[in-house]
């Protein structure tokens, strides 16, 4: 039996990517603040009414949560409605819906002002380079709170960088350390719905990397998980300027 996702914020970045995979194996809703041309069954709504989250929620068992403002926005106008108080209807709607699991998009952001040299682990407290960062830090411990309180699985997944095969940050090699691959992305999510005997989790999604700067071990032994794409097939070198 197919599990059933409501998918938030699939309009984004990551959400095209991973569409093909989540109608594949799930039965799917998807809820975005814009219509989705792709889409036509796209629930159009944002994130200020715990009411239209619920209606939204019903017969799901899961919701994978991409929705939010992504990147350094202005706090109090944009971050804090979308990130926070929407984050908290997110969890309100999934606890009246009775959801079972929570699935949602943290960020590399929370622990990037660890030294570059150190493997963050699951476990290590969160050390925010962003405010944005600071919101998804605050959606980790919210998830803490819906699982010690009213038993909502949470899985947080510390999104590294994803962008696309071709992007010239990958290229350059200015995000090999923490790059997260489209297919990548995809396949990651997904075990985060099927994976079985989740309570609460933290796991951190990239790539291969030569150097783990987010530790894997978290995804390997909760979700099973190993990523297919290598960044050492994708870096590489710049060409040598043509002798003049």
């Amino acid at each position: 039996m197919k599990h059933s996702v409501l998918l938030t914020g699939p309009g984004g970045r990551i959400g095209p990517h991973i569409l093909p995979t989540f109608h594949e194996q799930f039965e799917l809703k998807i809820l975005d603040r814009s219509p989705i041309e792709s889409e036509p069954e796209t629930i159009v709504a944002d994130l200020s009414s715990i009411e239209t989250l619920a209606a939204a929620m019903q017969g799901c068992d899961t919701v994978v949560h991409l929705a939010a403002t992504s990147d350094e926005a202005p706090f109090v106008e944009e971050l804090v409605p979308n990130n926070v108080v929407g984050l908290y209807n997110v969890f309100e709607a999934a606890r009246a819906a009775g959801v079972k699991r929570v699935v949602f998009a943290s960020t590399v952001q929370a622990v990037s002002f660890y030294p570059h040299e150190h493997t963050v682990e699951a476990t290590d407290l969160p050390r925010s380079v962003s405010l944005y960062g600071v919101t998804k830090a605050m959606g980790e411990t919210m998830g803490r709170y819906y699982h010690d309180k009213h038993g909502l699985e949470f899985i947080a997944v510390r999104i590294g960088w994803f962008l696309d095969y071709e992007h010239e940050w990958l290229t350059s090699g200015r995000a090999s350390a923490i790059w997260l691959s489209p297919r990548d992305a995809a396949s990651f999510l997904a075990h985060c719905v099927t994976a079985e005997n989740i309570g609460y989790a933290i796991v951190h999604a990239t790539s291969k990397t030569s150097f783990e700067r987010l530790s894997l071990a978290p995804a390997r032994e909760i979700l099973g998980w190993e990523p297919s794409d290598d960044v050492a097939t994708v870096v590489r070198e710049p060409s040598p300027a043509p002798a003049r």
